[in-house]
């Protein structure tokens, strides 16, 4: 479907509304979540975090650091598997004391 005229120019009044003194209005509930639970302020240099979005700052990172966490232990349980094949392949006869 070929975008209108009138499409473009509203959506030109929404960049135009959501510029705010040239800095883009903060849309997002993660903007207001600090990337440090202790920094004294927000990204923007001015708002102090909430008591509440500094426990979001805890709880946020979870699932990334989860997901590294994961990928980290396959891998290392997988080269250790197969390090101790190797082993058991050159040397068949090794008993672990």
């Amino acid at each position: 479907v070929a975008r209108t005229q009138e499409s473009n120019a509203d959506k030109a009044n929404e960049m135009e509304n959501s510029v705010d003194d040239g800095a883009f209005v903060t849309a997002n509930w993660r903007d207001k979540v600090p990337t440090n639970a202790f920094q004294p302020t927000l990204l923007d240099g001015h708002t102090t975090p909430t008591l509440s979005s500094r426990i979001l700052a805890f709880l946020l990172p979870m699932p990334q650091l989860f997901r590294a966490g994961v990928i980290a232990s396959t891998v290392g349980y997988g080269f250790g598997s197969f390090l101790i094949r190797i082993r058991t392949m050159f040397l068949p006869h090794y008993v672990v004391v």
